[in-house]
């Protein structure tokens, strides 16, 4: 079975360009990536993902965001940290970041269909915190394999935060 999703994935992809700082460090401007256009319909979001997200606001924008909070879920910024369902997500692809770099604190409660997404460099990030919740259907997709340049070639593996539940 692993044989044929990976396939019928590569066949299902689409390629996206990196632009500006969002996801600095582990994904930088002008890196190529292919993007499984498939994966969430087989199979659900998971907390880590690195996702392209089509702005709800203006649908032709999209965006590379990693994947935070997942339908139904709780999402509270407080005091610069993060917290899931009351827990404290913790984020090692942040880099010592706090999650909201003078953005003050947020509330979100997530609809059955709807995910929270956000950049890995919260200071220059245009993400949930501002667009809110993303319905699971503005999800183009998950990055699965960075190709250009040729020194970051390889599969983009997601990081799974410790401490709750990945979906």
């Amino acid at each position: 079975m692993r044989p044929l999703y990976a396939a019928v994935q590569a066949l299902a992809s689409s390629h996206f360009v990196v632009r500006g700082q969002s996801m600095t460090p582990a994904f930088r401007p002008g890196e190529r990536l292919l993007v499984s256009r498939l994966a969430y319909r087989l199979q659900s979001p998971a907390r880590g993902d690195v996702v392209v997200v089509r702005d709800p606001r203006e649908p032709r924008r999209m965006y590379l965001k990693r994947l935070i909070a997942l339908p139904g879920e709780e999402v509270h910024i407080v005091d610069g940290s993060l917290y899931v369902n009351g827990t404290h997500l913790e984020e090692p692809y942040v880099q010592d970041q706090p999650a909201s770099l003078g953005l003050g604190e947020g509330w979100w409660v997530l609809g059955t269909e709807e995910c929270f997404v956000m950049g890995d460099n919260r200071a220059h990030s245009t993400d949930s915190r501002q667009f809110g919740a993303v319905g699971k259907r503005l999800l183009v997709g998950r990055a699965w394999f960075r190709y250009w340049p040729l020194e970051v070639w390889g599969a983009v593996s997601p990081q799974r935060p410790p401490g709750l539940r990945s979906g």
